[in-house]
C-alpha cells in the first residue's frame, strides 16, 4: 500500500520512481485528486485504478531458432533445441532450460531489469552442432505499463541458426597427382551410409550435411584405371561450433595407386633365369601399352607395374639365350581394392624354361637292347656339342638333355664288345637326325628316334666257282675249297680263321669285328688250281647311311674295294662276289650291259695284278683296252704260272665302272680259265616327293650337273645319258 496524507484539495498523481527488486520499473502515472470540500470527514481516498498503472512486471526476451535443411541451403524453424539464459556476467538464471517451440521460438520470462544472454545447450537427437555463439539482449530497467518481450538486441533481431557438419579431403595419384572421379561414402557408427561425394578436377572431394558424430570414410569407386583404396578413414563432426562450423580437412591427401604384376623365371632346376622376353595380355588377349616388353632380371623377375585392376597373363615372347620359349601362359590378377599402397601381385606359379632332350634305343644284331654303346651328339655345323655324350643302359636307352634349341644327330662313337667273340661291332652310320624346337608349350617332350639304332657284327661272302671238268664252258659251284682270313698284310696271323665252301660253292666268315682282312684260297679240289691272290675285304667302323635307311637300303652300295655291302639278318654283309678256279684258256669280253645301250668299248680300260705275296698283288699291266668287238688279248703278255687279277679302271662316258675283279690262275704259261662276259651300265636316279608323311604327285624337277648350278638341264634323252654328277 502507498500512503499520502495532509494533502489540500487539488488534482495529483503517483509516479513510481524505484521498482521493487527484480522488477521493471512501471512509468505510468496514477492520477487523482483532493476535493476542496466534502460534507464530511473525507477520510482516505482510495483511487479506482483501471489498467496496469500500479502493476510492476518482469522482464521477457525470445529468440528465434533455425536449422540447416538436410535436402538443401535453406533454413527452416527447430523445435525442441535447448537454451539457457546467463547474465552478462555469466550467471545462470535459468532454473530449467528453455526449449524452442514448434516455431522456433525461444522465450525466457520472469527477468529482471539487466544485461543477459541466450546460450544453446543441445539440439534434439543431436541432429545438429549446437551453436556456441551467445545472443544477448537487455531487459530495460523501465516499461510504461507492461513492458515489451525483447526481440532483438543492437545487432537485430533475436537469433540462432543451428548447422550440420562438413568434411573435404584431397584425392590424388601415386605421383601426388589430382585424381576426379573418385567416390567416397561416409559411414556412422551404426555402419549406415550418410552421405556420398566425388571428386573434382582438383582431386576434392566435400561431403555435407553430417550430424554431430564418428563416421568413418570410405572409397566406395575408384577412378577408371586405378585401384580402390581400402584404407578406412575415421572422422568425427564435433557436437559444437561457435556460429557456422568450418570443414573438416582431411589433412593426408587419399592416394589411389595402379597395380603392379610379377612373374618368376627359371629353369627346371629353380635356378632364376636373365633375358626372359614377355609381353603382358589383358583380360580381351590384348597387348598391354601396344606390346610393351619386360625382360627378366637376374633375379628372374618379370615386374609390369601402372596396371589398372583386372585379369592379366604373361606371354613369353623371346626365352633366354639357350633355352626353348615355353607357351605355357600365367594369369595374376590386380585386384580392385587394395588398402594403401598395394604389394606387387605375384603369379601362383613360376614359369619355367626348359631345355631339350633326345633318346634312341640301342639293339644289337638281334635286336635286343645293347648296353655300353656311346653316343655324341653334333650340331647342325657337325661340330661335336660340348659335354653333350651318352651310353646306352641295361635297356639300350641312350638319352641326352640340356640341349639348346636347333637342329642335330647323335653319333654312335663307341660300340661295346661283344662278350662271346673278339673286337666291337660295326657302328651304326644311320642319320639319326632331331630337332630340339625354339617353344613348347610348358615342359618339351623327349625327341626320340623312332627306329631302333643297330650294332651289327661284320660277315663276308664270296662264292666260289669253277668250269666243270667235261664241259669247259659251263661254271659250276664248287664245294671243299679251303679259304684262310687274315688281318695282317704279310698273311702272319697267328691262328688265322679258315673255312670251307658248301655245295653251293659259298664261302662265308661271320661274326667278325670292323677292319681289314684278306681272304685266300688256300687249299681247292682235285683237278683245280689254287687261286692265291689275297681278296682284301674292309668291314667299315661304321655302316653307311645308306644301307640303314629304308628308303635306300634296297639299293646297291658298292666299296672302294668293289665289294657289294649290304646288312642282311642283323649283319653287315660284305660280298666279294664270284671266286675262279679256271680250266682253260680265259676269253675276256667287255660288252654294254644296257639294252639300248651305245658303249664305246675302245675308251675302257683294266689294271692286271699278279699274287706276289702282298695284300694288294703286283701291278703287271696298267693299262689293257678291249678290241672292237670286246675282247681283251693277254697272250702276248706272257704271264708266268701263278694267280691274277683283273680290275676295270676306266669306262666310257654315261657308264659306270664294273668294280667286281676277275680272278685266273696262269699254269705253265697257258691261261686258264672261262670265258667272262663284263658288263657296264648306267647308273638312275630316283626320289620320292613327300608332305610330311603323304606322298604328292605331279610336283616337276629339273636335273643339274653338279659343276654347273645355273643351267638346268632338262631330263630328255641326252641328260639321261650323262654319267657324272648330278643334283635334282
Amino acid at each position: 500500500m502507498v500512503h499520502a496524507s495532509e494533502l489540500s484539495p487539488g488534482d495529483y498523481r503517483f509516479t513510481e520512481e524505484s521498482a521493487p527488486q527484480g522488477y521493471v520499473l512501471n512509468t505510468k502515472v496514477i492520477t487523482f485528486t483532493i476535493k476542496e470540500s466534502q460534507e464530511s470527514d473525507p477520510g482516505v481516498l482510495n483511487i479506482d485504478i483501471k489498467d496496469d498503472e500500479n502493476v510492476n512486471y518482469q522482464g521477457s526476451a525470445q529468440l528465434y531458432k533455425e536449422a540447416e535443411s538436410e535436402s538443401d541451403d535453406t533454413f527452416a524453424a527447430l523445435e525442441d533445441a535447448t537454451f539457457d539464459v546467463y547474465t552478462k556476467a555469466g550467471q545462470k538464471v535459468t532454473t530449467d532450460s528453455i526449449k524452442s517451440d514448434a516455431e522456433g521460438k525461444v522465450t525466457a520470462t520472469g527477468l529482471a531489469p539487466g544485461e543477459y544472454y541466450f546460450k544453446e545447450v543441445a539440439t534434439k537427437d543431436n541432429q545438429y552442432l549446437v551453436n556456441e555463439k551467445t545472443v544477448p539482449f537487455t531487459i530495460p530497467a523501465t516499461a510504461e505499463g507492461k513492458p515489451a518481450v525483447v526481440t532483438s538486441n543492437d545487432e537485430g533481431k533475436l537469433s540462432l541458426k543451428n548447422y550440420l557438419g562438413s568434411l573435404e579431403l584431397k584425392k590424388v595419384g601415386p605421383d601426388d597427382q589430382d585424381l576426379a572421379g573418385a567416390t567416397f561414402t561416409i559411414y556412422d557408427s551404426e555402419g549406415k551410409a550418410a552421405g556420398t561425394g566425388t571428386s573434382d578436377a582438383k582431386g576434392l572431394v566435400q561431403i555435407d550435411k553430417l550430424s554431430p558424430g564418428a563416421y568413418t570414410l570410405k572409397e566406395t569407386k575408384a577412378p577408371e584405371g586405378y585401384l580402390i583404396n581400402t584404407q578406412a578413414v575415421a572422422v568425427t563432426i564435433p557436437d559444437t561450433a561457435n556460429g557456422k562450423p568450418t570443414t573438416i580437412n582431411i589433412d593426408e591427401p587419399f592416394k589411389d595407386y595402379r597395380g603392379a604384376v610379377r612373374l618368376i623365371k627359371t629353369d627346371v632346376d629353380g635356378k632364376a633365369l636373365a633375358d626372359a622376353k614377355f609381353v603382358l595380355l589383358d583380360s580381351e588377349n590384348n597387348q598391354v601399352r601396344d606390346g610393351e616388353v619386360q625382360t627378366s632380371n637376374a633375379d628372374g623377375e618379370v615386374i609390369f607395374t601402372d596396371l589398372a585392376p583386372g585379369t592379366y597373363t604373361f606371354e613369353e615372347s623371346d626365352a633366354p639365350k639357350g633355352y626353348i620359349k615355353n607357351l605355357e601362359t600365367i594369369s595374376v590378377v590386380v585386384p580392385g581394392r587394395f588398402e594403401g599402397d598395394p604389394k606387387v601381385q605375384t603369379a601362383d606359379t613360376k614359369l619355367i624354361n626348359y631345355q631339350g632332350s633326345a633318346e634312341l634305343t640301342k639293339t644289337d644284331d638281334k635286336d635286343k637292347p645293347l648296353a655300353g654303346a656311346t653316343f655324341k651328339v653334333v650340331d647342325a655345323n657337325d661340330k661335336d656339342v660340348a659335354g653333350k655324350t651318352a651310353t646306352s643302359d641295361e635297356n639300350g636307352l641312350v638319352r641326352v638333355t640340356g640341349l639348346v634349341p636347333g637342329n642335330y644327330r647323335f653319333v654312335e662313337t663307341e660300340s661295346p664288345d661283344k662278350a662271346d667273340a673278339e673286337g666291337n661291332f660295326v657302328l651304326s652310320g644311320k642319320e639319326l637326325a632331331f630337332t630340339i624346337p625354339t617353344e613348347a608349350t610348358g615342359e618339351p617332350t623327349t625327341q626320340k628316334i623312332e627306329q631302333n639304332v643297330q650294332n651289327y657284327r661284320g660277315k663276308i661272302l664270296l662264292h666260289k666257282i669253277g668250269s666243270a671238268i667235261d664241259d669247259d664252258e659251263q661254271s659250276i659251284d664248287l664245294a671243299g675249297v679251303e679259304f684262310t682270313l687274315y688281318t695282317k698284310t704279310d698273311f702272319s696271323d697267328t691262328n688265322p680263321m679258315k673255312t670251307t665252301s658248301d655245295k653251293e660253292g659259298m664261302v662265308e666268315f661271320a661274326n667278325l669285328a670292323p677292319g681289314t682282312y684278306y681272304m685266300k684260297e688256300t687249299a681247292t679240289i682235285e683237278g683245280y688250281k689254287v687261286n692265291t691272290f689275297p681278296i682284301k675285304v674292309v668291314i667299315p667302323a661304321r655302316a653307311p647311311d645308306v644301307l640303314e635307311n629304308p628308303e635306300t637300303a634296297k639299293s646297291p652300295y658298292t666299296d672302294a674295294e668293289g665289294h657289294l655291302n649290304k646288312i642282311e639278318n642283323g649283319a653287315y654283309v660284305v660280298d666279294t662276289g664270284d671266286f675262279q678256279n679256271s680250266r682253260k684258256e680265259i676269253d675276256f669280253k667287255k660288252i654294254d650291259g644296257e639294252a639300248a645301250g651305245d658303249l664305246d668299248v675302245s675308251k675302257t680300260a683294266f689294271a692286271l695284278y699278279f699274287d706276289d705275296g702282298s695284300a694288294d698283288g703286283k701291278l703287271v699291266e696298267k693299262t689293257l683296252n678291249p678290241k672292237k668287238d670286246g675282247s681283251i688279248d693277254l697272250s702276248n703278255l706272257a704271264l708266268k704260272d701263278g694267280s691274277y687279277k683283273l680290275v676295270e679302271t676306266k669306262t666310257a662316258d654315261n657308264y659306270l665302272i664294273n668294280s667286281q675283279p676277275v680272278y685266273f690262275v696262269v699254269k705253265n704259261t697257258q691261261a686258264l680259265g672261262i670265258s667272262v662276259d663284263m658288263d657296264n651300265y648306267q647308273g638312275f636316279i630316283e626320289a620320292t616327293k613327300v608332305s610330311g608323311d603323304k606322298k604328292l604327285a605331279g610336283a616337276e624337277f629339273k636335273l643339274y650337273r653338279a659343276n654347273d648350278l645355273t643351267n638346268p638341264n632338262p631330263y630328255d634323252e641326252q641328260a639321261r645319258k650323262r654319267s657324272d654328277d648330278h643334283y635334282l
